[in-house]
């Protein structure tokens, strides 16, 4: 009995150290970009609230569903390279106050017959928000 417990930890052991075996592979550190590129794109959507004609509306929904659905889809991935799991729950505001500074920023330049594009809708540079 007791040598079968050390077989079954043994192997609890090894099953737990290669669950992290991949945790810095190159793929696990794309799709964690894509999932983090993901909830940048589905705050800059919610931002872009024209008018709420039904046509419209069902546009933002589909497009919303569309990001969740590829998030989605990378943290299977990654689940299935066996990289760390995500720590922090997802959520469609993770990024809203940057992506708002962004569409004021744009939106102020909008008339500047300079092409540069906004220094706030630089993606890269985003933090997510802190939860107040």
């Amino acid at each position: 009995m007791r040598d079968e417990t050390s077989r079954f930890l043994v192997a609890f052991l090894i099953g737990i150290a290669s669950m992290g075996a991949n945790a810095q592979t190159p793929a696990c550190t794309a799709l964690s970009g894509e999932v983090d590129a993901g909830l940048k794109e589905l705050a800059m959507d919610r931002l872009y609230v024209i008018d709420d004609s039904a046509p419209r509306e069902t546009n933002r929904k589909l497009s919303a569903i569309y990001d969740l659905n590829v998030i989605q889809a990378n943290i299977a991935l990654m689940a299935a390279n066996k990289c760390n799991p995500i720590a922090q729950p997802i959520s469609d505001r993770a990024y809203h106050d940057a992506a708002y500074a962004c569409d004021r920023e744009a939106e102020s330049m909008s008339g500047s017959s300079d092409l540069k594009p906004a220094p706030k809708c630089d993606r890269s540079t985003w933090q997510k928000n802190v939860e107040k």
